[in-house]
């Protein structure tokens, strides 16, 4: 599994693609599908812990890190 994530109810996750990336390859990589799988929910059910396997052309971040990305910008 490529990374594997822990959010709270709310979180989010952001999928982008590299600007590097045709627009042909992005629809073929849609077509194919981005695996997201939910591996673990806590014992509480307040966290799970989400798998997403994609290829190294897809950035994967937590939409706080994004958002601090833009602050620092």
């Amino acid at each position: 599994m490529g990374v594997v994530i822990e959010r709270k109810q709310g979180q989010a996750i952001r999928l982008s693609f590299g600007r590097d990336m045709s627009d042909e390859a992005i629809l073929d990589l849609v077509r194919s599908g981005i695996t997201i799988t939910v591996t673990d929910i806590g014992r509480h059910g307040t966290r799970a812990r989400i798998g997403i396997d994609a290829p190294a052309s897809v950035s994967i971040l937590r939409s706080e890190l994004l958002e601090k990305a833009r602050e620092d910008a």
